[in-house]
């Protein structure tokens, strides 16, 4: 199967179907404190106080500069380092309810719970509503077997705004655990009354009956799914395995009907549901399923990522030989952003996987810097799939990262072949992208060749404009022309730096230093890291007799890394030298 046509069902892998439960959850999921801007912050992108800022004095710890490292830590996106060193930290200060909930919030995410048990009871009540640290004592019983101590739980607390699902499921399988077939279907009942639940409450029936050898009821309760049409995406691989042991494998159920259909509109989740490996059902399994289909419910609604992420991740903790959590678990991540926390789950996927997660798995490495291990990834897909056009752009941007310049080129020649001109944004984005290479390469008539097919099929796009007319403006047989271009990119995209840079540039080759100035030093003070823009400045200054100015910029454009080359480098070094005693050192 072309890894193309597996694409198509897996831009979200495992989400639900949309039966209902996606809507019950978005009226009852109450709009809480995150902390998943924890997760997104960074050093430039907010003037805001960060979360971490506390109003309270540094925590004590045993172990100094623990907090300081771990706040550095979720900078680098060292995650699993946060994780730990929030633990450390907590042990010094164990009554602090901001570092109780932060080391509770990394761990959690990365399905540490057993560290957590001496965490859980002790943090506030308002964060064990935020957190679904209920459920986690829950899932601590549960994972003790101790089933009455489960009820005991979902009795002796308060309400939570998933209780009316998670809690008929709960107390159900803890009577699956006592063997007590009648009080767990009595347990059951609730789900049946809501219209968005019944898919639930099918389920679950046909699980336990089948965990405690009634398959007659589990067989009823499954077709019961497929002929009503309830089925969603996480419900499909223990029913797929209950036929198929019980030899009802067959064109006369309904829910094979159901599973052809799925799998030729989804077959990139079809072909995982197949390799994955069949296990008995337990109640503990039970409790696991249960916990990830309410969070591929959650994941699939707005403002759900955190509980969608601590319910897959709780799932794992009680049922860790699953793949499905662990790659729905990375897709979320992935969506907020995070590559470096999906890779912990990625990490831990084993044995043969299809060909879309061994891609998936590939691109995160790549989203991750690791250019290097993802490349035998991709090698290995391309035996099997030369036709592929993504496969052959991430060929291309692995082998541009590692500046391998001649495979980068076939790369990107390849995708021109499979896929035309046909689409024009698209192939305009892919010679823009091979002009690049041949610039790597000195083959400067090949790159403009390339630029200007670009143009050709897109001919308004402000960047493709601005790099032609850059170039344009370096060459006096040109000057007139680049001058048009980068001016029709200005009046296109006037806000974006490199752009006004271009056009200050622009004016400075026409001698028009007064009109160059201004947008030069507003260059600058949006982007005042850049060589290329200080440079420019300083030869404005210069034209203008503001040599003690152009020879600060010089200096200061020298003194930048950002987008320093060996070329300007040079060049900068011999207009200081040219202007020295211009300004003092």
């Amino acid at each position: 199967m072309r890894l193309k046509k597996l694409f198509k069902g897996m831009i979200l892998l495992l989400a639900v179907s949309g039966l209902g439960l996606c809507t019950w959850l978005g009226y009852r999921w109450y709009k809480q404190e995150s902390l998943f801007p924890l997760l997104t912050k960074t050093k430039e992108n907010s003037k805001e106080k960060p979360i971490w800022v506390s109003d309270k004095p540094t925590p004590k710890t045993i172990e100094p500069g623990a907090y300081l490292s771990a706040l550095n830590a979720i900078l680098n996106d060292d995650l699993e380092q946060a994780a730990s060193l929030y633990l450390k930290v907590l042990q010094g200060d164990p009554e602090n309810d901001k570092i109780q909930r932060e080391a509770y919030f990394f761990n959690a995410m990365l399905g540490n719970f057993e560290v957590l048990r001496p965490v859980v009871p002790k943090m506030s009540p308002e964060h064990r509503v935020v957190f679904l640290t209920d459920y986690v004592e829950m899932g601590y019983a549960l994972h003790d077997q101790n089933w009455s101590k489960v009820r005991e739980k979902v009795a002796n607390r308060r309400p939570l705004p998933l209780d009316e699902i998670v809690n008929p499921l709960i107390v159900a399988w803890s009577y699956a655990g006592e063997n007590n077939f009648q009080e767990a279907m009595k347990a059951l009942e609730p789900l049946k009354k809501q219209k968005g639940l019944t898919p639930y409450y099918y389920y679950h029936q046909g699980l336990i009956a089948m965990t405690l050898g009634n398959s007659f009821v589990a067989e009823e309760a499954f077709q019961k799914l497929a002929s009503d049409k309830l089925l969603t995406v996480s419900l499909y691989p223990e029913i797929r395995d209950f036929f198929v042991r019980t030899g009802n494998w067959r064109i006369e159920n309904p829910f094979y009907v159901q599973w052809q259909l799925f799998a030729t509109e989804q077959p990139a989740t079809a072909e995982l549901i197949m390799q994955r490996e069949s296990t008995k059902m337990t109640p503990i399994r039970g409790v696991a399923e249960a916990f990830y289909n309410i969070s591929t419910a959650m994941g699939s609604s707005q403002n759900s990522y955190e509980g969608a992420l601590i319910l897959s991740a709780l799932s794992l903790y009680l049922n860790p030989n699953q793949d499905l959590p662990k790659i729905w678990n990375a897709e979320i991540l992935e969506q907020a952003g995070k590559p470096q926390l999906a890779a912990h789950y990625y990490k831990q996927l084993k044995g043969p996987l299809t060909q879309t997660v061994e891609f998936k798995k590939a691109s995160n490495l790549i989203s991750c810097g690791h250019e290097e291990e993802a490349l035998p990834l991709l090698q290995e897909l391309k035996r099997a799939n030369r036709e592929s056009t993504p496969l052959w752009l991430a060929l291309a941007n692995v082998y541009q990262k590692l500046k391998n310049w001649p495979a980068a080129l076939r790369a990107y020649t390849r995708v021109l072949e499979i896929e035309g001109e046909s689409n024009r944004t698209y192939a305009s984005d892919i010679y823009f992208a091979r002009s690049f290479i041949y610039s790597q390469q000195q083959q400067d008539a090949l790159a403009e060749s390339d630029l200007k097919k670009a143009l050709e099929l897109n001919p308004d796009n402000p960047m493709l404009l601005n790099h032609l007319g850059y170039q344009w403006l370096e060459r006096d047989q040109t000057l007139d022309k680049g001058f048009e271009l980068v001016e029709k990119a200005y009046k296109l995209r006037s806000t974006d730096p490199h752009i006004i840079d271009s056009m200050a540039y622009a004016y400075y080759r026409k001698a028009q230093y007064q009109k160059a100035l201004p947008l030069a030093e507003k260059t600058v003070d949006i982007m005042p890291q850049s060589s290329v823009a200080n440079a420019h400045l300083g030869d404005i200054y210069k034209a203008l007799g503001r040599h003690r100015e152009a020879v600060f910029q010089y200096r200061k454009a020298l003194a930048l890394k950002y987008d320093l080359t060996p070329e300007l480098k040079e060049e900068l070094s011999a207009k200081i030298a040219q202007n020295k005693g211009a300004a003092p050192k």
